[in-house]
């Protein structure tokens, strides 16, 4: 901590303590501050001041991106993730950075309890597990995994999905398809063929 003094010539007078963070981990700390002088009794205050958590910089570095395309240039609504192809991963890096994994979660999003519904037992019964449909190869695809059942339960189906690569180069493109339904269909009979 380092201090300035204020006017001494005023009263009361001031004094400014400024901390440097660089090195303390986020949280409260308190100290106290003796002020002698030799015009001046003893003082001693208490001071406490709060380091924040560093903001985090974004996900990706400037030039490192990767692009997820849902049911590209569909307009229909009747539009099916089970259809090949769907889902379009592509490696847009500019620095040669290699994706390792994909991880995809759906209670976030706009129509509540989405899943994927891999057993057709969460939505209506026509069922579809992940499936790469290209770049499998090319890209390292390594394996997949179903995340967090939904409601704790499996049979709900699931709202994450976890996607692992070996070799995922910029300028190199995977597309899957796999069966998305919300839970608020379930046992219902399918609306067309595929969907």
């Amino acid at each position: 901590m380092t201090g300035q003094r204020g006017d001494a010539q005023s009263a009361p007078g001031s004094l400014t303590l400024t901390a440097d963070p660089a090195g303390l981990a986020a949280g409260t700390y308190n100290a106290t501050v003796t002020i002698t002088s030799a015009d001046f009794t003893a003082a001693t205050v208490a001071v406490s001041f709060e380091v924040a958590p560093a903001t985090p910089s974004s996900v990706f570095p400037p030039g490192e991106q990767a692009l997820i395309e849902i049911l590209l240039g569909n307009t229909n609504i009747n539009a099916s993730t089970y259809n090949k192809g769907s889902f379009i991963v592509k490696n847009q890096s500019l620095n040669g950075i290699q994706i390792q994994s994909i991880t995809m979660d759906l209670r976030p999003g706009i129509i509540p309890d989405m899943v994927f519904d891999p057993l057709g037992t969460a939505g209506d019964p026509v069922a579809k597990g992940f499936t790469p449909n290209s770049g499998a190869a090319a890209t390292g695809y390594s394996g997949f995994e179903y995340l967090d059942p939904h409601g704790g339960d499996s049979f709900d189906g699931y709202d994450g999905l976890g996607v692992n690569f070996g070799d995922f180069d910029p300028n190199e493109t995977f597309t899957f398809s796999i069966d998305i339904d919300p839970t608020s269909i379930q046992g219902l009979p399918a609306p067309g063929p595929n969907d």
